[in-house]
């Protein structure tokens, strides 16, 4: 048997301006850090069209963001980072000391796991794209990695 309308409930529908979320973590606590992450996604989702070798940019942009960001519980401002990182890694071949700061904030984010997996990927494409900056701080990296043992889960 169908419905016939005196039996749907009648309900206006839901306007923009009636809908409120309920405000989640993130937005109540990291206002302005989320902000920021929006921005550094958008950077992240255009970065094939700024070219690697681009000067002035984006050493304002990793100066800045790899030696201030705050250590935060807001994984995705960090996550973001990461991948920006690792994105520009091109870029950090021409920029020995941002090089070495990409770095450090990588390997930094390697032992929390929810950052691992940002902060691997991250780490290889700064190591593919900058060996040979990078050779000679092989012990270095042995040693931090050595450090990470029974940290990081291996799946």
């Amino acid at each position: 048997m169908p419905l016939s309308k005196s039996h749907v409930r009648s309900r206006p529908p839901p306007t923009a301006s009636r809908y409120v979320p309920p405000p989640c973590a993130s937005q109540t606590h990291y206002p302005r850090l989320q902000d920021l992450e929006a921005t550094l996604f958008c950077l992240y989702a255009v970065e094939e069209a700024v070219p690697s070798d681009e000067p002035t940019h984006l050493s304002n942009l990793f100066g800045p963001i790899l030696s201030h960001l705050p250590s935060t519980e807001f994984i995705p401002l960090r996550s973001t980072t990461l991948r920006l990182v690792g994105a520009h890694s091109p870029w950090f071949s021409n920029q020995p000391e941002a090089c070495m700061s990409a770095v450090s904030f990588v390997v930094a984010a390697l032992g929390e796991r929810r950052l691992a997996p940002a902060a691997t990927k991250a780490l290889r494409m700064l190591c593919d794209e900058n060996r040979k900056q990078l050779v000679g701080h092989v012990a270095s990296f042995v040693t931090v990695l050595g450090g990470l043992e029974g940290q990081v889960e291996v799946s």
